[in-house]
Order: structure tokens, then C-alpha cells, then sequence
């Protein structure tokens, strides 16, 4: 995580991966949601912090040793895959297993997954707008 570029792509994920957490934490032990019980709410947290914060960084590192715009396309494309699918497997235990605590489960899996893929988005557009060479040169001043 030497790469400039990769860190000002995560930052910002993770800072808002934590603060969603925080809020998901306090709304969930506040007691406003008294039909909502369940044990294991923070695994989908455990799966989807790491997979959307290495997915960022392999866009960012491919797109700054390559130099070309269309590397994050069609690595966002790749990753957007791999992650639906790693989704699915998931929540197959929850999928397949139809007791209480699986409705609640996929939905909060929901709720956390769409707000990320639009950090994700908003951070992968942010980083097509700003020429790379740009990118590097702002870099090379802070330091």
C-alpha cells in the first residue's frame, strides 16, 4: 500500500465503511429496531469491508501501472463479477437455510452492500476525471 494512488482511493472507503458501522452499531444496540434480533450483523461487514477495499486497491494499482483510462473499466467490470459471486456464495448459507434469522440477515447484507457500491462508484469516477499524471504530480508536492 506504497502506492499514493491506492491510498486516496481506499481512505475515503474505509473512513466511510467505519462510519456506516458506527451508526449500523448504535441503531442496532439502541433498541430502535426491537423486531430486528440478530446475533451475527457484523459478518456481513467482515465480508464486505475487504473484499470492496482489495477490489479498490487492484483497480487503483492496475490503473497506475498501466496508464491507460480504459484499465478501470474493465477491471471494475472483473471485480464487479468476482464480488457478485463471491456475494452469492455468502449468503448461501442464509439463502438455503430458511429459519428466522435468514430474512433479516440478506436484508442487512443489502442495506450495508448498496451504499459501498456507491462509495465505490463515486471514488472510481473521481479517480477517472483526474488525469493520472495530474494525480502523480500532487502527489509528489505533498511529499
Amino acid at each position: 500500500m506504497n502506492d499514493p494512488l491506492v491510498r486516496k482511493t481506499i481512505s475515503p472507503f474505509l473512513l466511510v465503511s467505519t462510519v456506516f458501522f458506527l451508526i449500523n452499531y448504535f441503531v442496532y444496540f439502541s433498541g430502535a429496531l426491537e423486531n430486528f434480533s440478530m446475533d451475527n450483523w457484523y459478518w456481513n461487514y467482515v465480508f464486505l469491508v475487504p473484499v470492496s477495499a482489495l477490489g479498490m486497491a487492484y483497480i487503483a494499482k492496475r490503473y497506475s501501472k498501466s496508464k491507460k483510462i480504459t484499465s478501470i473499466g474493465k477491471n471494475y467490470i472483473l471485480y464487479t463479477v468476482v464480488k457478485m459471486i463471491l456475494s452469492i456464495l455468502f449468503l448461501l448459507p442464509w439463502l438455503l437455510n430458511k429459519d428466522e434469522s435468514s430474512k433479516p440477515m440478506v436484508i442487512q447484507f443489502f442495506i450495508i452492500f448498496f451504499p459501498f457500491l456507491l462509495v465505490e462508484t463515486i471514488l472510481l469516477v473521481r479517480l477517472l476525471n483526474t488525469p493520472l499524471d495530474e494525480k502523480m504530480k500532487n502527489e509528489e508536492n505533498q511529499s
